[in-house]
């Protein structure tokens, strides 16, 4: 199958870190939290699993790459090169019939409207879009 690439902008919540350890929420699972510094190189973040709360959820180091892929039907990421892979959100939490919009109970972003996920017949990602 051809590969389709469409490009979007994907906007993540962020926020200063006395204001996330003031809240502290649990961000939904594969959920992405930038924690704003005052310079570029202050900036962290940390990815959600749904259950647990921001002060518990480990930062990702700066100086580590992380890989993302889809396999065995969830989103997953690695940050030691590939040799290890961890699940983020299972595909199906996330799919729509195909060619229309993915479920509406994804949640809220500063108040904006959840994404919308489009997928192909064959129930791979077509786009997202805030």
């Amino acid at each position: 199958m051809a590969t389709v690439v469409v490009a979007q902008r994907m906007w993540q919540r962020r926020d200063s870190a006395a204001n996330w350890t003031s809240k502290n929420p649990v961000l939904a699972a594969g959920e992405i939290g930038v924690e704003l510094g005052a310079e570029p190189t202050d900036t962290k973040f940390k990815i959600g699993d749904g259950s647990t709360p921001w002060t518990t959820l480990p930062y990702f180091a700066g100086d580590v790459a992380v890989s993302m892929r889809v396999s065995g039907g969830f989103v997953q990421y690695s940050d030691d090169g590939g040799d290890t892979w961890q699940n983020l959100i299972a595909i199906a939490d996330l799919a729509g019939a195909p060619g229309e919009p993915g479920p509406s109970t994804l949640p809220m972003v500063n108040g904006d409207a959840p994404p919308q996920l489009m997928y192909f017949d064959d129930g791979s990602l077509l786009y997202a879009e805030v």
